[in-house]
């Protein structure tokens, strides 16, 4: 018997492929369990605040076609190795997160890694906000 790893919760069948029992898995590739099939990302729906902060953070550093890039990978802000895996930012920061919180850079210019990164209220981290777009002129 394969290692339960990614079960769907309450499922006590054995695990056959990517982590999941050979129904739920039909169910996912079908569509009717709102989960990717790779176990990486099986752990939580991909519709999840907290996955879509994952893939949000990702995005930012990674895809120069992306809105909010030139403010992160276009000024060197990188996402940790260990996080390019969601198994392994979920093990570091599911525990702090809760409905309502925004992933956030203690060091608006660092990385977003385990010791730089926090969960807070959207008016906790606007004050940790660069001020980007605005030129102050000196007197």
């Amino acid at each position: 018997m394969a290692d339960k790893l990614y079960p769907i919760e309450g499922c006590t069948r054995n695990v056959e492929v990517k982590g999941f029992c050979s129904m739920h898995y039909r169910r996912i590739k079908r569509g009717s369990l709102n989960m990717d099939p790779s176990p990486r990302h099986a752990i939580l729906p991909k519709t999840h605040p907290f996955y879509v902060a994952w893939v949000n953070m990702k995005t930012r550093c990674n895809n120069p076609k992306a809105t909010q890039y030139k403010y992160y990978g276009g000024r060197g802000i990188k996402v940790c190795e260990r996080w390019d895996s969601f198994k392994n930012f979920f093990e570091d920061m599911f525990e702090y997160w809760h409905s309502g919180l925004t992933l956030d850079r203690i060091d608006s210019n660092g990385n977003y890694e385990y010791h730089n990164c926090r969960w807070v209220t959207t008016s906790v981290q606007m004050n940790n906000r660069n001020k980007r777009g605005y030129l102050y002129a000196s007197k």
